[in-house]
């Protein structure tokens, strides 16, 4: 949503949550209100997963051994 805000030239601020975002997008486009919770759940979806790997185990190196 921030892309779309950014290209568009919608005003909005980098720590923007996604509920504040959909309504820039909303008010500054013909978007019916039906979207509006659709929407929201794609957002906090996408956000708690975001958060989510961040808590991830970092990957194992396993460096062959030389010879």
């Amino acid at each position: 949503m921030k892309v779309i805000c950014g290209q568009k030239r919608f005003g909005y601020s980098e720590g923007d949550s996604t509920g504040k975002l959909l309504r820039i997008i909303m008010a500054q486009t013909q978007m019916k209100g039906f979207w509006e919770t659709p929407l929201m759940v794609v957002g906090t979806l996408r956000n708690n997963d975001r958060q989510h790997q961040q808590w991830l185990p970092p990957t194992l190196s396993v460096e062959a051994p030389t010879i």
